[in-house]
């Protein structure tokens, strides 16, 4: 009978127990260490370190020589799971416990072969890693470093899911070495080397019950662990529960002495509820007879619009009748009396005599009978599209207001700026308690290039950095050897007063780019926001930069909205812009004010360049760009910086705008690789037709052009069909293309002979679907028949306008990031009917809506938004109208919805799912076409559609409804119910809410 003696190392309770799958193995864990005593412990894989410091632990009670080891990459795997750094880095802060003898090695089990001499290691724990081949790789490697009687310990030798393979290496090495076994907690295997150690022989001998008495010796002790922390949790769980009682007692008295006061309240209530029933009545009674009013005012109105286009046909009499008599009195000596004139008058008709009545007012009318003419000519026209109920109060003094105004003018906004975006005490309170808990407070150097800057504004400029709710800054300035002596008098001053205030004075002046990178050699921050010499910061500015980086700590560049600011210090002009889209950066440098940017990005493209005066912004945000890529551009929807605007036209972008001009499109052919915007079939840069100011990117379309596959569906309608495919065939320069007509049970006679003469053209042919009318279906068979690499679903009612419009959508299509991409859709008499979707406007259901089109009813010259109608750009999605797609992109993401989507919201849906997948949805202003909208389908007025339309528009709101609420390409500061950019008046700018 062998019998084994435990030792007292095995009934320690370590200081640290944790709930693990090791922590039952600790007894037996310094039970070996204690008998065996060896030179160097080694253990491969210790993840959070619980069975390595249990052993450190043991080591140090026994006042052993033991050197121990820890190796492991401390990044997981696929059987422990991934994790972050915060793991390595509290090994390292547990191990100064046992620094003395504790070494940690973040490296491979491979790479750690070389740190130690063979035949040195005496006891080696196996536990990194779990499939087969590694742990047998592990075990096969490192037993040349093992000693004669070294002792091996293999963790979860029980467990045999999850293609753990340690059980099987262990069965394997059972036939040729000693070993011992434990099977709680995922089993543990013991394993003699080579001769078995004196010290554990009386382990290695043990068989039958001794054995079974052993194991279960060992798995009690652990057991007691488990217990221990067990009971230590449910006494953390209690300690909580205590507290919560105790709590809920408060809340409970409190609630009881709220539930006395309400009671005397609801008393009083009852008292005003009558009195204010009372009052109702009386204001219902006096609303019903304010409608009367209001209904006698409009018959009125009518009967008035009635009588003004009476008077326009007697007022076109009299001015002819008048230019007559006048005529003929030029030659008259009467005509230097005014007594002739009063005869002449007497004879026009009524009207004409009352606005005639006198010699001055009569010399008017005939002077200028055309303005009033063009203003009732006007006032018809309003009539006309916009029917007699057309609101009075848009003619004030007889002229007709433009309906169609920018919404963001300067009364509209400076309303908004008081109820929506100013800081008070309590919103400074709160963003200084933010500030203490943030983890990452960087410094923020502010580059300022100084050139002759006015003295007040120059102040007004510093004073705004100074006085930031954040403070850890430093302002950079650089003076552009300025000529007027007040600049280097009032920047001296200000820096004896902020040390945080840098200074550097230029010997020669060299413009802002080389200014700018003068104050930028002063910078010591890890990020820098870039500033002119006469604009103001919002005081919140550099906190709102710093919670965006707490919360992105990725982010390489950061931009904000901006205003405009004028002499006399009111604010206008808001640019509230959308997040990042690199189309829309090509177009029109979006990211200015306020930049900021990584100061080592800045470091590694060599800070500003030389050369690019005027845009040298643009030139850094392009260079910015192409080495931290789009994902790491991130856009805080606040207005955070002031864009000083004067009458003088001081600036040098007012001044000298074509050189501006000039140089952005030079940086951007650089950025893009460009030659020559004459070098075919490459990229080009062209002045925006639209806006000449802006660009124009032109994508290329290989001489090869990829097949286009143009799904049509339709039903009946032949006129529109053949407008459209002809629009397609003849109208077109794109020629390598398939059209599909997905025929949807059309029944006249006319329909079937249009599609036999348009199938002589041998790319088109005709797919029949039978069935009630799904578009998603239609479209999703169509493009399973398609051959082409690109498709364009296309409505049956759009009509060609001019020859290049495929082609440039095919030049965004196949651009690899690229998912979908619509077209600037025209209504028949030259209106917008979409320059891209705008998602969650609207409201259905009491609620937030679903989807609006951009530009809807604005003219077909309208720039929009800051150019949101003239420059390609990201959008939330676009119409299926027309919508080119890549084939592969389709069929990745399984085509439209046909099961919840059948007519409605489709491509909203799609244009998601695209988005989701990781490509963007880009419009452009430069294909533009004809959309007759629904022509053929007709109006959604029944019951039946407008059930049906509900229904789809509650799956979206189901299936998207946070992402439709948060357009990342429409300012969360305009107003969520339309899609005009109009502003928001519930939300609080500053806070967000």
């Amino acid at each position: 009978m062998t019998k084994v003696t435990i030792s007292t190392a095995a009934l320690h309770t370590p200081r640290h127990i944790v709930l693990s799958a090791w922590l039952e193995h600790v007894p037996f864990l310094s039970f070996v260490i204690e008998r065996l005593r060896p030179a160097r412990f080694v253990e491969l894989g210790t993840h959070l370190g619980y069975s390595y410091f249990a052993a450190c632990e043991t080591v140090k009670i026994l006042g052993l020589g033991t050197n121990c080891h820890a190796i492991d990459t401390f990044m997981g795997d696929e059987h422990a799971g991934f994790y972050d750094d915060a793991i390595h880095q509290d090994v390292v802060r547990r191990n100064a416990d046992y620094s003395g003898f504790s070494s940690i090695h973040r490296m491979t089990f491979a790479e750690a072969l070389d740190k130690f001499e063979d035949n040195s290691v005496d006891l080696l724990h196996i536990d990194g890693r779990h499939f087969y081949d590694d742990v047998k790789e592990d075990y096969e490697t490192w037993t040349r470093k093992l000693t004669a009687n070294a002792v091996v310990l293999f963790h979860d030798t029980n467990v045999r899911e999850r293609d753990f393979g340690v059980w099987k290496l262990f069965a394997e090495l059972k036939a040729h070495h000693p070993t011992f076994e434990f099977f709680h907690n995922h089993g543990l295997g013991v394993l003699a080397f080579g001769e078995i150690p004196p010290a554990l022989s009386d382990l290695f001998a043990l068989e039958g019950e001794d054995a079974a008495g052993f194991r279960k010796t060992m798995e009690t002790l652990g057991q007691r662990l488990s217990l221990q922390f067990s009971y230590s949790e449910l006494a953390k769980e209690r300690a909580r529960l205590d507290g919560q009682v105790h709590e809920m007692q408060n809340a409970l008295s409190a609630s009881q002495n709220a539930l006395d006061a309400s009671r005397t309240a609801f008393d009083t209530f009852q008292i005003q509820h009558g009195a204010v029933c009372n009052e109702l009545e009386n204001m219902r009674a006096r609303y019903e007879a304010v409608e009367d009013d209001l209904a006698s005012m409009r018959v009125r109105y009518e009967e008035q619009i009635t009588q003004l286009l009476a008077l326009q046909e007697e007022l076109t009499t009299g001015r002819n009748a008048l230019r007559e008599r006048l005529s003929a009195m030029e030659t008259s000596t009467l005509w230097r009396s005014t007594t002739p004139i009063r005869r002449v008058m007497e004879r026009m008709p009524t009207p004409v005599r009352r606005l005639g009545r006198g010699t001055l007012r009569a010399a008017y009318w005939a002077s200028t009978p055309h303005l009033i003419g063009a203003r009732i000519r006007h006032f018809r026209g309003l009539v006309a599209s916009r029917g007699v109920a057309a609101s009075l109060s848009t003619i004030v003094d007889g002229t007709i207001l433009d309906l169609g105004a920018n919404p963001l003018d300067r009364r509209d906004y400076g309303r908004w700026i008081e109820a929506c975006d100013r800081l008070d005490d309590k919103q400074r309170k709160a963003m200084r308690e933010r500030l203490r808990d943030l983890t990452d407070k960087p410094l923020i150097s502010i580059v300022m290039p100084v050139y002759n800057t006015p003295e007040q504004q120059l102040r007004e400029a510093v004073a705004s950095v100074t006085a930031q709710i954040y403070e850890n800054w430093e302002l950079c300035i650089a003076d552009d050897a300025s000529p007027k002596t007040h600049v280097a008098r009032v920047l001296k001053e200000l820096a004896n007063l902020e040390p945080r205030i840098r200074i550097v004075t230029r010997e020669t002046n060299g413009h802002i780019a080389l200014a700018s990178n003068s104050a930028l050699e002063l910078a010591k921050g890890e990020f820098v926001a870039l500033m002119d010499h006469d604009d103001i910061l919002a005081e919140h500015a550099l906190y709102e930069i710093v919670a965006t980086l707490n919360d992105r700590p990725d982010a390489d560049i950061l931009y904000s909205d901006e205003d405009k600011i004028d002499e006399n210090g009111e604010r206008f002009d808001p640019y509230f812009k959308p997040d990042f889209s690199y189309d829309q950066l090509l177009g029109q440098n979006v990211i200015n004010h306020l930049g900021v940017y990584r100061r080592s990005l800045l470091d590694d493209i060599g800070g500003f360049r030389d050369g690019f005066t005027g845009s040298q912004d643009h030139d850094l945000a392009l260079r910015s760009l192409a080495v931290c890529g789009s994902d790491k551009v991130v856009h805080i929807p606040k207005v955070l910086y002031h864009w000083r605007q004067t009458s003088s036209a001081s600036s040098f972008s007012q001044s000298d705008l074509q050189r501006c001009i000039d140089s952005s499109r030079k940086a951007l052919r650089e950025h893009l690789g460009v030659q020559s915007d004459d070098d075919a079939p490459g990229v080009q840069v062209l002045e925006n037709p639209i806006v000449p100011i802006w660009n124009r990117v032109k994508f290329p379309v290989p001489a090869d052009e990829p097949l286009v596959s143009v799904i049509i569906p339709t039903r009946d309608r032949s006129e529109l069909v053949r407008q459209c495919v002809e629009g397609l065939l003849f109208r077109t320069d794109y020629k390598n293309l398939e059209i599909i007509i997905v025929d949807n049970d059309s029944e006249q006679p006319e329909t079937f002979e249009t599609f036999d003469d348009l199938k002589k053209d041998d790319r088109v042919r005709v797919l029949q679907v039978s069935g009630a009318f799904n578009y998603s279906r239609l479209n999703n068979l169509a493009a399973k028949e398609a051959k082409g690499e690109v498709l364009l679903l296309l409505n049956n009612d759009i009509d060609v306008i001019s020859d290049g419009w495929l082609t440039e959508l095919v030049s965004h299509a196949i651009r690899p990031d690229i998912g979908c991409v619509g077209a600037k859709l025209l209504y028949a008499d030259g209106r917008i009917q979409h320059a891209g979707v705008r998602l969650g406007a609207g409201h259905f259901d009491g609620g937030a809506g679903v989807a609006g089109h951009l530009g809807l009813f604005f003219d077909r010259t309208e720039v929009g938004y800051f150019g949101s109608y003239a420059i390609t750009r990201d959008v939330g999605c676009v119409t299926a109208a027309c919508l080119a797609v890549r084939r592969d992109v389709y069929l990745e993401v399984e085509g439209l919805n046909e099961t919840n989507l059948t007519v409605a919201f489709n491509d909203v849906d799609f244009c998601l799912r695209v988005r989701e997948a990781g490509y963007r949805i880009l419009w452009t202003p430069f294909a533009e076409l004809y959309h007759l909208e629904s022509a053929s389908r007709g109006s959604d007025e029944s019951p039946e559609k407008h059930r049906r339309f509900m229904s789809e528009a509650r799956y979206m709101r189901e299936r998207w409804g946070k992402i439709l609420d948060a357009d990342p390409f429409y300012n969360p500061n305009f107003d969520n119910y339309n899609s005009d950019f109009s502003l928001n008046f519930a939300r609080n700018s500053i806070t967000g809410r």
